[in-house]
């Protein structure tokens, strides 16, 4: 059986290379909640992160800096989607759940 730590790197993980192939980049993803289902034996895990598309890219003497500041960070909505991660051979399986922002 895989653990928690194994199981939400597996989801987050996956979640960026799944938004990757859709040309989306990814930030502040973050682990929300992990739990196991132990009649299913699936460990649901929510990753939380905020999407965008297309980037302008700035070229700079250092490097490259993405044209997006803090406050068009801030602007972006947060996303929650639940993964479900075999909690015994570490497989993903193939469907993303939306789950819903409650408010604070």
């Amino acid at each position: 059986m895989i653990d928690v730590t194994e199981a939400a790197k597996k989801a987050i993980e996956f979640i960026k290379e799944f938004y990757a192939v859709q040309g989306h980049n990814l930030c502040a993803v973050a682990l929300e909640e992990i739990k196991l289902d132990e009649k299913e034996m699936y460990w649901l895990v929510t990753v939380g992160f905020q999407a965008f598309g297309s980037y302008k890219e700035v070229s700079t003497g250092r490097g490259n800096l993405f044209a997006m500041n803090q406050a068009s960070l801030a602007r972006l909505p947060r996303s929650l989607k639940m993964i479900k991660v075999n909690a015994t051979t570490g497989e993903i399986k193939p469907e993303v759940l939306d789950r819903e922002l409650s408010p604070i």
